[in-house]
C-alpha cells in the first residue's frame, strides 16, 4: 500500500513538474517566438497568402494573449487587415466547460480593407477565402458538438479603420462592458463613416459623424451627441447637439418592446431631398442606409452551370424567412428644443415641444413657435405658402382634455397681383394672396388607436386681406380612421349663421384607394348676403334682406350637390324651391354650376325692393311695376366666364318664355324671348296698345369700358343694344295686324326702332325713337306707307306693248283724273301736326280706303 501511494505521488510530482516545466517554457519569448513561427507557417499554407506578425506574448499567469503588428493580405497581394495590437484576456479553465469567457479585449490600430469584387475578374469577396478556409466541412461532425457559451465581459477598441468597396467606417474610440449575453455599457467615441462617390469626386461627401454615444443598460439611459452628416453633393444634411433618453434597452434589444420614459432633443437640424432635379432622384439620405446594408452576393461560374444543368421538371423551394417581431412602442415624455427640418421644398421649425402620453396616446402638450413653409405648385405658377402657430397646448380640464392653438397664421402669396387689381367689381378674395389670423379651441373626449371624439367648442378666423371672416365654429366630431361623423356645426359670419344637425364623410386614404366624400341631410341658415360682399361679390354690398335657406347637401372632392333647396324671405313674399350642384371644382375652366328652378314666388314689392339693393342703373323700373307678382320655373347654369338662363316666367301682363346668356370674355348679354297674348299696352303704359304675340332677339353690351366711352360721348340714361322683333299679332285701338317684324337699335342715349307690316297692296309701318324708357308716351312716331305696283304695270315691258300705248292716247285718262291731284284732302282736313300716333296714322289710312 506504502508503494501504490508512493508511485502515486511519483507520478503526480512528475505531472506537476512536466506542467510547470511547460508553463515556464510558454511564458518564455524563445518558446513563444517558435510558436509564433510555426502559427504563422500553418496560417501561410491554410490561406495561402502572406501574414506577418511582429511578436506574440502569452501570459498564463494572467491568462492573456498579446499580438503586435498583424499583416494579412489578400489572394491579390494587397494589405487586407492591418492591426497594431491586440490583447485578449481568456478564462482558460472555462473552456473545459464548452463556455468562452472573454475577461478583456483590447484591439489598437485595427485597418481592414475588404471589397467586393475585388475586380472584374474576381468571383468572390477578398475575404472569401478566409471564411472557407476556417468553416467546417463535416456538417455531421458540426452537429455533434456541444454550442459553446459565449460571455464578454469588456472590451476596447482604439483608432478603426474598416472599408467595404466605396464604403469607409473610422471609429476612435470603443468600450463594451457585458455580463453574458447581455450587454451592461456601450460607449462610442468620434463614429464616423462615409461613402464614396465616382460621380462627385469629393473626399468629404457622403460623410455621417457622431461624436460620442453612450448606452447605458443598467442606468437604462442612452445619449448621442454631436451628430453631422453631408450628402454626396456636400450639402449640410444633418446636424444635431444632443440626444437623451431614458429607455430600457435591454427591453428593446431581446424584447423588442421601446418604452421611453424620457426623451430630448436639442438643437435638431435636417434637410432631405428626394425627387427634384439635376441628382436628387433618390433621397439624399438614401447613402445612410447603403453604408451598413449588406452587399449582395455575387454567384459563382460553378453555381451558374449547376443552375443551367437542372432539368425544367426540377423545382427549388426557396425557403421563407420568417416574420420578424413587431417593435412595441411606449412613449412616455419628449422634450424637443430648436428643431428645424427640410424636406424638398418644405420647411418646419419647433422652438419648443413637450410631450407626455402613456401607452402612445397623448396625456399632455406644449408647443412654441412651429411654423412651416412651402411652395405649392399651381397650373398659374409656385405659391409660397406658410403656416405657423405661436402657441399649440393640450392639456386636462374638468377630467377632459382641451386643446388649445393659439395666433394661428395662414400666408400665401403667388407674386402676382391681387385678383381684384383694376377690378373694384370682382371679390377681393384670392387664395394666392391670403393673410389669416385664426384661433382654435378643442375639447378631446376619446382619443385611441384609429378612435378619435372630439368637439371644436371655439375657433374663429379672418382673412385680412379679402375681408373673410367666420366669427365663430363649433362642431363635434366622431372618427375610426375611415369614417367620420360630424354634429351640432355651427358657423357664423357677421349676420349669417348655419346650421348643420349631422354630416357624414369618408375620409380619403391613396393607400387604399378610397376617394373623399360627405353628406348632409339638413342645412339650415340665416344668410344676409352682405357678410360676403367684399370676398366674393363687391356688388352686394348694399343687400341686407335677411334670407332663409335651407336644404340637403352631399359631394366628393370635386363636386357638390343641393336637394330640397328652399330659399324664402321673412315675410315669404320671396320664396324658391330649387335643386342643383357644382362639378370639377378643382378646375375653374370645367366648373360648372347648375340648379333646376322649380318654382319660384316673388311679389312685387319685394321683387322690386331687391333689385334696389343693387347698385347701379335700373331701367324700365315702370314697365317692371307694372308685371305684379312674377312666378320663374326654370333652370340656370355657370360656367367658366359664361351664365346661363333658361325658363318660363308668369306676370301680370301674361307669361314670358326666355333664354339668354352673359358672355364675360366679350361683355355681352344675348338671348331670346317669347310670349303669346302678352299685355304690352298694360305694361308699356300705353292705353291703345292690345294683347301681343311676338318673337324676338336681343343683343346688349355691357362692357363697362364701352360703354362709359359712349356715355362720355353721346350721355343718355339708356342702355345700349339691339332688339329684333317678329310680332305674330297685334292691335292698337281698333287696328290689328298680323306678320309685323319690328326692330330697335339703342345707342346709350336715343332708341330708335321700325315696325314694319307688309302686305298685298300697300306696305305699312313707322320709325319711333325715345330717350327714357319711364316716359314712353312721349315717343316719336314717324309712319311708313309704301304703294305695292300692280301686276299690269310689271308686264309694259315690250316694245310692241309700247307702240300700241301710243296709239291709243284717246283712251288715257285727262290729267285732271289723276288721283295724286284730285284725291288730294283740302288743307282744312289734314289732321294736327302733333297727333302723329300711329293709331291716328292706321284710322286716316283705313277711312280713305273705304
Amino acid at each position: 500500500m506504502k508503494k501504490l501511494v508512493k508511485i502515486i505521488g511519483i507520478s503526480a510530482g512528475s505531472v506537476a513538474a512536466l506542467l510547470l516545466s511547460a508553463f515556464v517554457l510558454l511564458n518564455t519569448d524563445g518558446v513563444q517566438n517558435w510558436l509564433m513561427q510555426r502559427a504563422i507557417s500553418m496560417l501561410k499554407e491554410k490561406l495561402q497568402t502572406e501574414v506577418r506578425l511582429e511578436n506574440v506574448s502569452v501570459d498564463l499567469i494572467h491568462q492573456t494573449i498579446n499580438l503586435n503588428g498583424l499583416e494579412v493580405d489578400d489572394r491579390q497581394r494587397r494589405k487586407m487587415l492591418v492591426m497594431e495590437q491586440l490583447r485578449v484576456g481568456l478564462d482558460l479553465w472555462a473552456l473545459l466547460q464548452h463556455e468562452v469567457v472573454l475577461t478583456d479585449a483590447f484591439i489598437k490600430g485595427l485597418s481592414a480593407k475588404l471589397y467586393q469584387p475585388a475586380s472584374p475578374t474576381d468571383s468572390a469577396a477578398n475575404y472569401q477565402f478566409v471564411v472557407d478556409a476556417f468553416k467546417t466541412k463535416d456538417k455531421a461532425k458540426k452537429e455533434e458538438k456541444h454550442p459553446m457559451r459565449f460571455d464578454v465581459r469588456r472590451v476596447d477598441l482604439e483608432d478603426i479603420s474598416l472599408s467595404f468597396n466605396e464604403r469607409k467606417i473610422a471609429l476612435e474610440a470603443f468600450t463594451y462592458k457585458g455580463k453574458g449575453e447581455r450587454p451592461k455599457l456601450v460607449e462610442l467615441t468620434g463614429l464616423s463613416a462615409s461613402l464614396a462617390d465616382a460621380a462627385v469626386k469629393k473626399p468629404d461627401a457622403g460623410k455621417l459623424r457622431l461624436g460620442k454615444i453612450v448606452l447605458d443598460f443598467d442606468k437604462r439611459h442612452a445619449s448621442v451627441r454631436e451628430i453631422e452628416a453631408t450628402d454626396l453633393l456636400q450639402r449640410k444634411m444633418l446636424q444635431m447637439k444632443e440626444l437623451t433618453a431614458d429607455i430600457d434597452l435591454t427591453a428593446a434589444l431581446f424584447d423588442h418592446k421601446v418604452t421611453v420614459t424620457d426623451a430630448k432633443v436639442d438643437g435638431l437640424s435636417a434637410q432631405v431631398y428626394k425627387g427634384t432635379a439635376g441628382r436628387d432622384t433618390i433621397a439624399n439620405f438614401q447613402f445612410i442606409a447603403d453604408l451598413f446594408k449588406k452587399e449582395k452576393k455575387q454567384p459563382a461560374d460553378s453555381a451558374a452551370t449547376m443552375t443551367a444543368a437542372v432539368p425544367d421538371t426540377t423545382v427549388t423551394a426557396t425557403p421563407k424567412k420568417g416574420k420578424k417581431k413587431p417593435f412595441i412602442f411606449d412613449i412616455r415624455q419628449v422634450s424637443l428644443a430648436d428643431i428645424s427640418l427640410v424636406f424638398n421644398d418644405r420647411r418646419v421649425s419647433v422652438a419648443s415641444l413637450s410631450f407626455k402620453g402613456k401607452n402612445n396616446l397623448p396625456e399632455a402638450l406644449d408647443a412654441s413657435g412651429l411654423s412651416t413653409a412651402f411652395v405649392r405648385q399651381t397650373k398659374k405658377g409656385p405659391v409660397d405658402t406658410k403656416l405657423s402657430i405661436n402657441r399649440l397646448s393640450m392639456r386636462k380640464q374638468g377630467g377632459k382634455k382641451v386643446l388649445v392653438a393659439d395666433k394661428i397664421a395662414f400666408h400665401t402669396n403667388n407674386h402676382k397681383p391681387r385678383r381684384n387689381t383694376g377690378k373694384p367689381k370682382r371679390g377681393a378674395f384670392d387664395a394666392g394672396h391670403l393673410d389669416i389670423a385664426a384661433h382654435l379651441e378643442a375639447r378631446i373626449d376619446t382619443i385611441g388607436k384609429g378612435i378619435v371624439k372630439a368637439a371644436v367648442t371655439k375657433c374663429y378666423a379672418h382673412d385680412r386681406g379679402s375681408g373673410l371672416q367666420v366669427n365663430d365654429l363649433r362642431l363635434y366630431l366622431a372618427a375610426d380612421g375611415k369614417n367620420a361623423h360630424l354634429s351640432h356645426i355651427i358657423a357664423r359670419t357677421g349676420s349669417t349663421l348655419i346650421t348643420i344637425p349631422s354630416a357624414d364623410m369618408q375620409l380619403p386614404s391613396k393607400k387604399e384607394n378610397r376617394q373623399l366624400a360627405y353628406k348632409a341631410p339638413s342645412l339650415h341658415a340665416r344668410v344676409l348676403l352682405k357678410d360676403i360682399s367684399k370676398p366674393f361679390a363687391p356688388v352686394l354690398r348694399n343687400f341686407v334682406i335677411p334670407l332663409q335657406l335651407q336644404c340637403g347637401m352631399s359631394g366628393t372632392a370635386t363636386t357638390m350637390q343641393f336637394d330640397g333647396v328652399q330659399v324664402c324671405t321673412n315675410d315669404r313674399r320671396l320664396t324658391i324651391q330649387a335643386s342643383g350642384g357644382i362639378d370639377n371644382l378643382k378646375d375653374k375652366y370645367k366648373l360648372n354650376v347648375h340648379f333646376n328652378v322649380q318654382r319660384m314666388t316673388a311679389e312685387n314689392t319685394t321683387a322690386e325692393r331687391i333689385i334696389k339693393q343693387f347698385a347701379g342703373r335700373k331701367f324700365m323700373m315702370k314697365q317692371f311695376r307694372a308685371l305684379g307678382t312674377i312666378g320663374y320655373q326654370g333652370h340656370f347654369e355657370v360656367l367658366y366666364r359664361r351664365e346661363q338662363f333658361a325658363g318660363h316666367l308668369t306676370t301680370a301682363g301674361g307669361p314670358i318664355n326666355f333664354q339668354f346668356s352673359l358672355d364675360e370674355n366679350n361683355k355681352y348679354v344675348t338671348g331670346t324671348t317669347s310670349a303669346d297674348g302678352f299685355r304690352l299696352g298694360q305694361v308699356m303704359d300705353m292705353k291703345n296698345l292690345g294683347d301681343i304675340a311676338c318673337e324676338a332677339s336681343f343683343r346688349f353690351d355691357y362692357s363697362k369700358q364701352r360703354t362709359a366711352a359712349m356715355r362720355k360721348l353721346k350721355g343718355g340714361k339708356l342702355p345700349i343694344g339691339n332688339i329684333d322683333c317678329k310680332v305674330i299679332r297685334a292691335s292698337y285701338g281698333i287696328v290689328k295686324a298680323k306678320n309685323v317684324s319690328a326692330s330697335i337699335q339703342s345707342d346709350g342715349a336715343i332708341a330708335q326702332g321700325k315696325i314694319y307690316a307688309p302686305g298685298k297692296i300697300l306696305d305699312l309701318g313707322c320709325t319711333f325713337s325715345f330717350t327714357n324708357t319711364d316716359q314712353m308716351n312721349a315717343t316719336k312716331i314717324k309712319p311708313i306707307v309704301k304703294l305695292l305696283p300692280s301686276k299690269s304695270d310689271g308686264d309694259d315691258t315690250s316694245a310692241k306693248q309700247s307702240k300700241k300705248d301710243k296709239q291709243s292716247k284717246k283712251d288715257k285718262p285727262a290729267k285732271d283724273d289723276k288721283p295724286a291731284k284730285d284725291d288730294k284732302p283740302a288743307k282744312g282736313d289734314k289732321p294736327a301736326k302733333k297727333d302723329k300716333s300711329i293709331g291716328a296714322f292706321f284710322k286716316n289710312l283705313f277711312s280713305k280706303s273705304k
